[in-house]
């Protein structure tokens, strides 16, 4: 009698184990617990496939792709430009000699253009080299094509001098263009020798009577 109470106990634990549950797995491998409320899986769960736009789709925000082709053109534009210009460097184009930079140890430089940088000459040579040369060493600039064009003019002691360019003189007075545009009249009998054959070479005419008078 009490081996077959034990039998019976058996049979109805396992009977709770294999009929737990309504029916068969769904489609995903699990089903509804109808003891528990809960549902769960048989094995490893199965994951749905997913066929919705690409995660690349949904975030793009250029679809038919004419940013993208933009860029791409930008930046080719962008390395022509930078191959251009490394082009000019390296293979400079020669302008005329219109003033020459003359240095206290070496030749004169031959430039095309210049301007005032504190204290250096930012030049453009003849060569087509961009070059800053430092005022303290050059000693005198003169206009090689053009007398009434910027050169340096000093006076008579030599210690002073100033770089401009002519515009007008008569007997006694010359009167000078600044690089600021700034104009200055200065008698003539202060300028040095060197400036005063100079005037001549601008108009022989009144170079004849510069200097004539007494200073």
């Amino acid at each position: 009698m009490l081996k077959s109470l034990r039998i019976l106990i058996v049979v109805c634990c396992c009977a709770n184990i294999l009929f737990a549950h309504g029916g068969g797995l769904d489609r995903n491998g699990g089903h509804m617990d109808s003891r528990t409320g809960t549902y769960h899986f048989h094995g490893a769960p199965s994951i749905p496939s997913f066929s919705g736009p690409s995660s690349s789709g949904f975030m793009d925000n250029d679809p038919t792709g004419e940013r993208r082709a933009a860029r791409t053109e930008a930046r080719k534009k962008a390395k022509e430009r930078a191959e251009a210009l490394k082009s000019q460097r390296s293979k400079p184009s020669r302008g005329d000699t219109i003033y020459l930079f003359h240095d206290v140890e070496i030749g004169p430089y031959q430039v095309t253009s210049f301007e005032d940088n504190d204290k250096n000459w930012k030049c453009l040579l003849a060569s087509g080299y961009r070059v800053n040369l430092a005022k303290e060493r050059i000693i005198r600039i003169e206009a090689s094509a053009n007398p009434q064009d910027f050169r340096t003019w000093f006076d008579r002691s030599g210690k002073f001098s100033l770089v401009a360019r002519h515009i007008d003189h008569d007997k006694e007075t010359v009167t000078l263009e600044k690089l600021d545009e700034r104009q200055i009249v200065v008698q003539i009998s202060r300028l040095s020798d060197v400036d005063i054959e100079h005037l001549k070479k601008i108009d022989n005419p009144l170079g004849e009577m510069v200097g004539s008078s007494s200073p």
